[in-house]
């Protein structure tokens, strides 16, 4: 689908029925309405996501600060690359910087930055946007995955990150807080001590809240049961997601794809831990 220009979106959208007086007036919100209906038809159509981030996209060229289109290109640009992981990593850095962009919306947070240079502890804990934080984390945690051990000295404020999203609203996006939680707790190398049991528990408790989300499954497995040395419960967690119906009208089928082609990649490796003895990232 050939990407709608604003102008285009705007009047198209002001002729939609059944729509409230309250959006007719608001075009920002009728461009984020309009790419997250092209977003939503992701499971059975992947192209669906290039279009929607193209819409929101023009749509953020004309609303720089909108809180809702920088919301959704920062899980829209996340999901993607999980999707097809060779866009990565740039991917995840578009992501992130998406996801800066929208705690910065918020005034305490933006003047914070400003006054240090760079988002950090103090401004995460101003926060109160549970869902721009989450998909914060998730993409910084993702990019941390595959930049390697390097990259570690950034997980301090990933962690941060996810600590406040769970503290603020643990049940968004079915647990979603908890599974990024968990990712966190679980990446730092052996000798920056990961927080192994912490990470199975918040992986735990977000594969309980969304028990169709295979990707659950394959991070508790790749970055807990791989490092605890526990090659039996690796590859049986890892064989049950490879042997899970993924139903095409599931909102998770997009995920889930993603979710069986790592699964596949990692049971070909083997069970070992994540870091090398150099401390690079294993890929899978």
């Amino acid at each position: 689908m050939r990407t709608l220009s604003l102008i285009i979106i705007v009047t198209l959208s002001g002729c939609f029925k059944g729509r409230s007086s309250a959006r007719r007036r608001n075009p920002a919100a009728q461009v984020i309405s309009i790419g997250q209906m092209r977003f939503d038809e992701r499971g059975q159509d992947p192209d669906a996501v290039d279009d929607a981030i193209g819409i929101w996209e023009e749509g953020l060229a004309a609303f720089p600060q909108n809180a809702g289109l920088l919301l959704r290109l920062s899980r829209a640009w996340t999901e993607q690359t999980l999707h097809d992981p060779t866009r990565s990593p740039q991917g995840y850095e578009q992501a992130r910087e998406y996801g800066i962009r929208c705690l910065m919306s918020d005034p305490t947070v933006d003047s914070l930055v400003q006054t240090f240079g760079r988002l950090d502890l103090r401004a995460v804990r101003e926060s109160n946007n549970a869902a721009c934080l989450s998909w914060t984390a998730l993409a910084w945690s993702r990019w941390v995955m595959v930049q390697g051990a390097g990259a570690s000295l950034d997980l301090a404020l990933v962690q941060g990150l996810a600590r406040r999203a769970v503290a603020l609203n643990p049940d968004y996006r079915e647990g979603l807080p908890h599974h990024v939680l968990g990712i966190a707790l679980a990446l730092p190398p052996e000798p920056l001590k990961p927080d192994l049991e912490g990470a199975r528990e918040h992986l735990r408790i977000a594969s309980e809240a969304a028990p169709d989300r295979l990707i659950v499954l394959v991070d508790t497995a790749e970055l807990v049961l791989g490092p605890l040395g526990d090659a039996r419960g690796y590859q049986a967690l890892l064989q049950d997601v490879m042997e899970s119906a993924v139903s095409e009208d599931s909102p998770q089928a997009y995920w889930n794809r993603a979710a069986q082609r790592r699964a596949a990649a990692l049971l070909e490796r083997g069970a070992r831990p994540r870091w090398s003895v150099q401390g690079s990232v294993q890929a899978p």
